[in-house]
């Protein structure tokens, strides 16, 4: 069973896949007393491979098209992806004033991403909320 002290003192990069899905969910669906702070997550992911997030107890997402170019040391254009279909992700969730929890969560996409996903970059953020109905 995870709990959050587990969560928070387990090294990323030792934790098996189904650990890392579980504090994941723990964190952001089953908050401890010392997680008071409320903020937002958010994720944007290709339409192709959502399926990865499924685990997610709960999130609110719809879709987006993203735009976006590779660019040489020299500014020039290497490639562009100007309509990629994404699913952008967002669940709301309780951090720790310290932001512990948030930096925990993008440790977790992050390895998640290097072992499942497999994205040069997994766009991932978390921001504060000041007012919530949750």
């Amino acid at each position: 069973m995870v709990t959050f002290d587990s969560c928070m003192d387990s090294k990323v990069r030792s934790m098996s896949i189904s650990e890392i899905k579980a504090c994941v969910n723990k964190l952001m669906f089953d908050p401890d007393k010392a997680q008071t702070d409320k903020e937002l997550f958010t994720g944007v992911i290709l339409r192709s491979k959502k399926q990865h997030f499924d685990f997610l107890q709960g999130f609110t997402k719809w879709n987006s098209i993203g735009s976006w170019r590779q660019v040489d040391s020299k500014g020039e254009v290497v490639k562009a992806y100007p309509n990629e279909d994404n699913i952008t992700f967002e669940v709301e969730f309780r951090d720790t004033p310290d932001e512990r929890v948030g930096n925990k969560l993008m440790d977790l996409f992050g390895e998640f991403n290097r072992r499942i996903v497999k994205e040069e970059l997994l766009y991932t953020r978390t921001m504060p909320i000041e007012e919530s109905s949750l």
